[in-house]
């Protein structure tokens, strides 16, 4: 296990080793995962230029938070009180505003010996601060285990107040692909919620055909479907609910010609983006960011959480990484 720190203006970028398979790059900005390499292989879309990253609003990578996904009319109730937020989208707040989490610069704070690394980002947000209430101290936790294929990342948030939270991570997986076009995924979801012409969430269904993946399917199979086609929808943005949230039994799997990506994860919903619109800015890959270059699966809780004193959030994703060898899977990548 190796970890290595620098500064790149202003804002840190810690590389970790986790073995001779797996290096994951994380920055201070947004508490993020700026690349994933297994196998020598980028299994993320994430910009080639670092200023890309930061000024992006596509999120590559970056925790988000206070919430995330879309309130409605960027307006929160809290205990029959209205708190406005950022209204960054169409109206409403998404992914925690203009003030998100995403671009916050987060203290870091690095503990490493021979079996673990374990790097925690750090920052408090104030009463107000984008219009949430309370004054909520937030934690990203990402934790290696040396010779491991995989990681994982827990989002802690714990207030003396009353607040409201829903923090993820908006990374985006390629598993070395240039785009999602061979991808296969599964979920254990048998249910989605609906959505308005605005994608806002409505009331949770049964899923029809083309969100069906309880089955391994081709993402691009019903990808121009014309019900994931609308006015501000061009293929698959939706909140999947998790049949039965696990961090011993995963529930998705993303699977390509050589490599495949099994999530794990307590969160009981899953928001499956097949970025819709790209950012067109050149990648790390060496390719451009363009119509469903990559898919993000951001577990989060079904609905915002209200955290108080005595109940923190306080969940996990993990992610564990697989290469395909003469037709098969397996998990240690340099045994070939």
């Amino acid at each position: 296990m190796k970890v290595t720190k620098k500064v790149v203006n202003q804002f840190e970028f810690i590389e970790c080793e986790v073995s001779d398979r797996l290096v994951v790059i994380l920055c201070s900005f947004g508490a993020s995962v700026y690349s994933i390499k297994f196998d020598g292989e980028l299994m993320n879309i994430t910009p080639k230029d670092v200023d890309d990253f930061y000024l992006s609003d596509k999120y590559y990578g970056k925790t988000l938070g206070p919430t995330s996904g879309r309130i409605k009319n960027a307006e929160l109730c809290l205990d029959g009180k209205i708190y406005h937020l950022d209204a960054n989208e169409r109206g409403h707040c998404l992914h925690g505003g203009n003030h998100s989490l995403s671009f916050t610069n987060f203290e870091s704070q690095v503990d490493v010996n021979d079996d673990e690394a374990k790097i925690v980002f750090k920052t408090r947000r104030h009463d107000k601060d984008g219009g949430y209430p309370g004054t909520v101290d937030f934690q990203v936790q990402y934790l290696f285990k040396s010779d491991e294929d995989e990681f994982s990342v827990r989002f802690l948030a714990e207030t003396l107040d009353k607040s409201i939270v829903n923090m993820t991570n908006h990374l985006y997986f390629n598993l070395g692909e240039r785009d999602i076009g061979n991808l296969y995924l599964k979920i254990k979801s048998a249910r989605y919620y609906k959505m308005d012409d605005d994608l806002l969430p409505l009331e949770p269904k049964l899923v029809t055909k083309p969100l069906n993946f309880r089955m391994k399917k081709q993402i691009k199979k019903d990808i121009s479907n014309p019900a994931l086609k609308g006015p501000h929808l061009n293929g698959y943005d939706h909140i999947f609910l998790i049949d039965l949230p696990s961090l011993v039994i995963s529930s998705l799997t993303l699977e390509g010609p050589r490599y495949k990506l099994k999530i794990y994860s307590n969160f009981d919903a899953a928001i499956i983006y097949s970025d819709n619109y790209p950012s067109l800015v050149p990648l790390l890959n060496g390719y451009e960011d363009t119509l469903h270059s990559g898919v993000t699966a951001e577990f989060c809780a079904a609905k915002p959480q209200i955290i108080t004193n005595f109940k923190p959030f306080d969940y996990t994703i993990r992610y564990r990484f697989y290469k395909r060898r003469n037709g098969a899977l397996w998990k240690k990548a340099k045994q070939h």
